[in-house]
């Protein structure tokens, strides 16, 4: 639950798991909490259509 995490391990966290994604490819990633980053990710999601 990445959300439990401090900033630098959020950070950590994602940019681990965005090692694994293949060229050309999405991460998509869900915060349960509604943060600014949740909203504009949220909105950018919906307005692509995803």
């Amino acid at each position: 639950m990445i959300e439990h995490f401090d900033v630098e391990n959020t950070r950590k966290a994602f940019l681990n798991h965005l090692q694994f994604v293949k060229t050309p490819g999405v991460l998509i990633v869900i915060f349960s909490t509604p943060t600014f980053l949740y909203r504009m990710t949220r909105f950018l999601a919906e307005f692509l259509d995803m």
